[in-house]
């Protein structure tokens, strides 16, 4: 067994949402609901960002998640919206894009446990996870009950293993 160095998550939360975003523009505000899940989640065990949210776009999303990943102290991102099956559903594909490297057991696991709550629409999810400069980048869902189930079911219990592990040479 080799040793686990701790490495103390610092989270970022991005929500893609075109919805979410024109509501910021027209009035200042948003009903986001799945953005403030997953601050008040995270908050609770590490530090965190209060969320951004971005339209649908693929530039935008890339550009954030640049920022994120290289203009603040954050060593996991976590995206929200953008994983389902319509020509919209972008961010997994921009994501992918650019990382390094991908870790199918998340996705692979996020469905699983979706498909006992749910059933087989569950199996439309892309949910992924990767690995992009030496930090964890997931995207889930964007449905609230698909946020809390992605963080307290798997990204809170995984994060701190993973980034150790990322630190190993």
């Amino acid at each position: 067994m080799h040793e686990v160095l701790p490495v103390k998550p610092f989270a970022a939360i991005l929500v893609v949402s075109d919805t979410r975003f024109r509501e910021v523009l027209e009035g200042g505000s948003t009903s986001d609901v799945s953005g403030r899940i997953a601050y008040e989640v995270v908050r609770g065990v590490w530090n965190a960002y209060s969320p951004v949210i971005v339209p649908n776009q693929r530039d935008v999303i890339r550009g954030m998640l640049y920022y994120m990943l290289d203009k603040t102290e954050a060593n996991v991102v976590i995206l929200i919206g953008g994983t389902g099956a319509s020509p919209r559903d972008v961010t997994v594909d921009v994501v992918r894009e650019v990382a390094e490297r991908e870790l199918p057991g998340f996705g692979e696991e996020f469905r699983r446990i979706s498909y006992m709550r749910v059933g087989p629409s569950a199996l439309l999810s892309r949910a992924s996870a990767f690995i992009i400069r030496n930090k964890i980048v997931y995207v889930v869902p964007g449905s609230p009950n698909a946020v809390e189930t992605a963080l307290k079911e798997l990204i809170i219990k995984i994060t701190e293993h993973a980034l150790s592990e990322l630190q190993r040479t």
